[in-house]
């Protein structure tokens, strides 16, 4: 069937079911109840158009066997199928994706990353992701980090809006009081709640000293000299 020779003789598309409804005789109303029943992966009403489709390809002189295999091959379109629109978009939409994955990986990442910053499942995910192509997701930094993630070289710097609780109206005021010489600093200059300066210290925005700054913010003994502001 010539219907098929496009796609290596396997039916694919709802635009090749659509034309086999019309070599059984179905007109452009009648093909349009199916196409919907397709859309809408309704396999009741594709059930409900079997007798006309079986009946219009006798009259085509097929054998049982054959409109039976073609029937089914059909119903099965019911469960799941792409229009060429969809497919076609949907591989143009792959394809540019992946070349820029493969030629510029650590922007790529970061985009996705920002994608999902309000998610930390996904955010987990695609930080995994990260670390099976080589690229370091660098913890944020007071001083540094923008309010999304940022690339820097082959590496990604976490965005401070990225930090669960933190959001992107206290992430502006931190970058617009840069920059900070110490915890209590950045405390003065922004006036952070106590979940905040708790939530910034554990994501590592202050350094690595993350259980000796939590014990000494705890029993306010912070100084002004206590801040790690690790390299990029």
């Amino acid at each position: 069937m010539p219907i098929f020779k496009s796609t290596n003789y396997v039916l694919i598309y709802q635009e090749q079911t659509l034309k086999i409804f019309g070599l059984a005789g179905f007109d452009e109303t009648e093909r349009d109840v199916a196409r919907r029943s397709i859309g809408k992966k309704c396999q009741e009403d594709m059930v409900k158009l079997e007798k006309k489709f079986k009946e219009g390809f006798k009259k085509l002189n097929w054998i049982e066997s054959d409109i039976n295999d073609l029937w089914k091959l059909v119903l099965k379109q019911s469960e799941y199928s792409f229009n060429l629109g969809h497919s076609q978009a949907y591989g143009l939409l792959s394809y540019l994706t992946a070349c820029l994955k493969y030629y510029y990986p650590a922007q790529y990442m970061k985009a996705l990353l920002n994608s999902v910053k309000d998610n930390p499942q996904q955010m987990a995910k695609y930080m995994a992701e990260c670390e099976s192509m080589s690229i370091k997701v660098l913890p944020p930094n007071i001083n540094k980090s923008n309010i999304d993630f940022r690339t820097d070289d082959n590496k990604i710097l976490f965005g401070i809006s990225a930090i669960k609780g933190i959001g992107e109206g206290f992430a502006e005021k931190v970058i617009e009081n840069r920059e900070y010489i110490s915890v209590r600093d950045f405390i003065e200059k922004n006036k952070p709640n106590s979940s905040q300066i708790v939530k910034l210290i554990k994501a590592g925005a202050f350094g690595r000293n993350k259980k000796v700054l939590l014990d000494k913010y705890e029993e306010s003994l912070i100084e002004a000299t206590e801040y790690t502001d690790d390299k990029v």
